[in-house]
């Protein structure tokens, strides 16, 4: 059980350059998806992992397991088995790659994007900036409020938690002169402010993407329970 993902080689684009680091980080997760035929992970599995792990999931289909390749410049770059790659930054999806379907090129305007204060968001901040895709789609402009609920509860792996979630009412100004609206939403540990699970769509047509930062998570239990 898998997204079902196009089998383009997208890593070599991100990772032509990268240091010993980044490739022994690589390794690890060639190593990970390698051994794991399933993506039904326990507690224990998260735990052991030597390499943070989310699970995702994309329009209908059921979760699947995705790793991190590496860290940089404030971006996490997160890869699966066959090869597609999420990156985001502060938890927001930033590009894409060899996803099928859709797949987002560029934001621009990243340093003024309120979710870098996390749940601490500014409720009266107005985001404007503007995204490409890869199919002929760019400049499209996007205009983002937000609000916050505090004390929501969370599960994650059947571990329950006390989060803040912060609500992303976004508006496209794109194609055809025509208007539409949609939320992104993000839960935030309300004691670590640590980014917990989110659920988001990077323009009006593109899937939804649920993220559940397991490893974040398992790691915020062991902390608990010391």
């Amino acid at each position: 059980m898998k997204i079902i993902f196009s089998l383009m080689i997208c890593s070599t684009i991100f990772i032509s350059a990268c240091s010993s680091t980044q490739r022994a980080y690589q390794q690890n997760v060639k190593l990970y998806f390698s051994t794991k035929n399933d993506i039904e992970l326990s507690q224990k599995d998260v735990v052991e992992s030597p390499i943070d792990l989310i699970y995702i999931k994309s329009g209908e289909r059921p979760y699947a397991t995705m790793a991190l390749g590496f860290i940089e410049n404030n971006q996490y770059k997160w890869v699966s088995a066959d090869d597609a790659m999420l990156v985001t930054q502060n938890g927001r999806l930033v590009r894409t790659l060899g996803l099928l379907g859709k797949n987002l090129v560029h934001v621009n305007d990243l340093t003024d994007d309120p979710l870098i204060s996390k749940s601490d968001v500014d409720v009266s901040a107005t985001w404007y900036r503007e995204i490409d895709l890869n199919n002929d789609h760019y400049g499209i402009k996007l205009t983002s409020s937000f609000s916050v609920e505090k004390n929501v509860p969370l599960n994650i792996l059947n571990q329950q938690f006390v989060s803040s979630k912060v609500i992303e009412n976004v508006k496209s100004e794109g194609l055809l002169s025509r208007s539409d609206t949609w939320q992104n939403l993000f839960w935030y540990h309300a004691e670590t402010g640590q980014l917990l699970r989110s659920s988001q769509q990077f323009s009006v047509d593109s899937e939804r993407y649920e993220i559940q930062y397991v490893s974040r998570a398992m790691r915020l239990v062991g902390d608990s329970n010391e």
